[in-house]
């Protein structure tokens, strides 16, 4: 368990005056089973409106309007969580999970991600394979597996920041054989599904210093259980839940219209670091 401080920082730069922005913001983290987080500041400037709600996968989002022409956009949300609580969260009936089995745009596999699957059976232990092939009836089965995937697919893939973006698909990242955090999850989440566990795209936040993090959730005998296919481990009390989704395009942490001829730049800071107290 970590006590941890977590601040978020987005500033949107117009290289010319917009207005009638709308925009939709993921970034406020929820208590939930396994963390309990106090928000103590969230500013949004400029803002006419601003208001709250939940998303169809249970993600809190604010979302608002800046109506007068502006030439820059900044949100920052600060507070503290509390982590580690649990090891894995409730899941639904099987029956109820069959959005996450389904492969999505950007988790669609290609020849690429098929070639890989096919590494990874032929890698899996006959016991684990036999598993498998029941539909994971055997708790721990579809975790082992999902382990078992993200071991292997890291052996073919690299770290490379600037070599994807936000709407590079599976498939293309893993015939670049590198990319980011996003990337990594889709990748895992496309080898999932292909072997019938359900799986979601997790966006969050990680100790240390940097920008927003992505991770996955693997459903197994009631209970999502994370791992981070970009560090290779299982999630521990480093991280903090900001939303869920099928894949990146259904949390977002920012998005938004606005009107004007104007080219953006995006400038992201994540700070989380472990609160220690005195004797």
């Amino acid at each position: 368990m970590k006590n941890l401080l977590f601040r978020y920082d987005m500033t949107l730069l117009f290289d010319a005056p917009v207005s009638g922005q709308s925009f939709t913001l993921r970034c406020v983290p929820r208590s939930d089973t396994c963390q309990t987080v106090r928000v103590d500041r969230i500013s949004v400037f400029p803002k006419e409106s601003l208001s709250e709600g939940t998303d169809s996968f249970g993600n809190f989002y604010l979302f608002g309007s800046a109506r007068d022409a502006h030439s820059r956009f900044s949100v920052t949300v600060s507070g503290t969580a509390v982590t580690g609580l649990c090891s894995s969260l409730a899941a639904p009936a099987p029956h109820c999970l069959g959005l996450y089995r389904m492969p999505t745009v950007l988790t669609s596999p290609g020849p690429a991600v098929r070639a890989l699957y096919a590494r990874c059976e032929a890698a899996m232990p006959s016991t684990l394979r036999a598993a498998a092939q029941d539909a994971f009836i055997m708790e721990g089965t579809a975790l082992a597996a999902a382990n078992l995937f993200m071991d292997i697919f890291r052996s073919f893939f690299s770290y490379r920041s600037g070599a994807t973006d936000v709407r590079t698909c599976a498939e293309d990242a893993m015939a670049l054989g590198c990319g980011v955090c996003q990337d990594y999850a889709h990748i895992l989440l496309a080898l999932c599904r292909m072997a019938g566990i359900p799986a979601r795209y997790v966006a969050g936040m990680l100790l240390g210093e940097g920008a927003s993090h992505a991770w996955i959730e693997i459903a197994d005998h009631g209970r999502w259980y994370a791992l981070d296919p970009t560090a290779g481990t299982a999630v521990t009390d480093g991280y903090i839940r900001l939303a869920v989704g099928r894949d990146y395009a259904d949390c977002p942490l920012n998005r938004g219209i606005f009107r004007g001829n104007a080219r953006q730049t995006q400038q992201i800071r994540v700070s989380v670091t472990e609160e220690t107290f005195g004797k």
